[in-house]
């Protein structure tokens, strides 16, 4: 009876034993997880899409590829979490955060061999700007234009006719921020062109009126 319970004791030992190597040798799973927020505010957003691609190729010459091979949604609180899979041979992954009405946000991931990776991304919301110039006559204006911050919002010159209101728009900018734009007029009677620099604070996900009287 001792023998045989030596026996099943050392075949007990020799089973627990291999089941931990076993378990050693297993790959390891990453979990991913993080926030999708709004820029400034830090609100969650819910239902942003993530979507979860691989970059292969040589991103010193551009000819890089960054199929998708996966995607999912963030929850009420704006949280978002992704297993890696086991199979996965690439050691960095790209996530793309998106929503409508919001600018798209891509980051980069390094697996490092962490069995957690933590990565909040922060979403632009769009704003508009109703705008609208007036001006009280004679109207000696030969056109005027709007530029945006950097010069990359231009309307393009507007010829100006006799009546009070120039033009009016809407136009989107970046929410939650501080626009700058100009207003440039240039005189038909060869006058130096005039600027009008303006400020505005943007709310996301809303629409600002504002008239320029010149």
């Amino acid at each position: 009876m001792k023998k045989t319970f030596l026996i099943s004791c050392s075949l007990l030992i020799a089973s627990l034993l291999l089941s931990c190597d076993k378990e050693s040798n297993a790959p390891l799973t990453t979990i991913v997880s993080g926030r999708v927020l709004e820029h400034r505010t830090n609100k969650p957003i819910v239902n942003a899409r993530i979507s979860v691609s691989i970059c292969d190729g040589n991103f010193n010459t551009g000819q890089v590829s960054c199929p998708e091979v996966d995607s999912l949604f963030t929850d009420v609180q704006g949280n978002f979490s992704y297993n890696v899979p086991n199979s996965t041979k690439y050691n960095r992954l790209h996530f793309l955060a998106s929503k409508k009405h919001y600018r798209r946000n891509d980051n980069g991931i390094a697996l490092t061999g962490s069995k957690s990776l933590k990565q909040d991304m922060v979403l632009y919301p769009d704003a508009w700007l109703n705008f609208a110039i007036e001006k009280i006559p004679p109207f000696d204006e030969q056109c005027i234009e709007i530029r945006g911050l950097n010069y990359l919002y231009n309307t393009g010159c507007r010829d100006v006719d006799n009546s009070k209101k120039l033009f009016d728009g809407l136009y989107k900018f970046q929410g939650n921020d501080t626009t700058t734009f100009a207003l440039w007029v240039t005189y038909s009677d060869g006058r130096p062109e005039k600027l009008f620099p303006q400020k505005i604070y943007l709310r996301g996900l809303d629409t600002t009126n504002f008239i320029l009287k010149i």
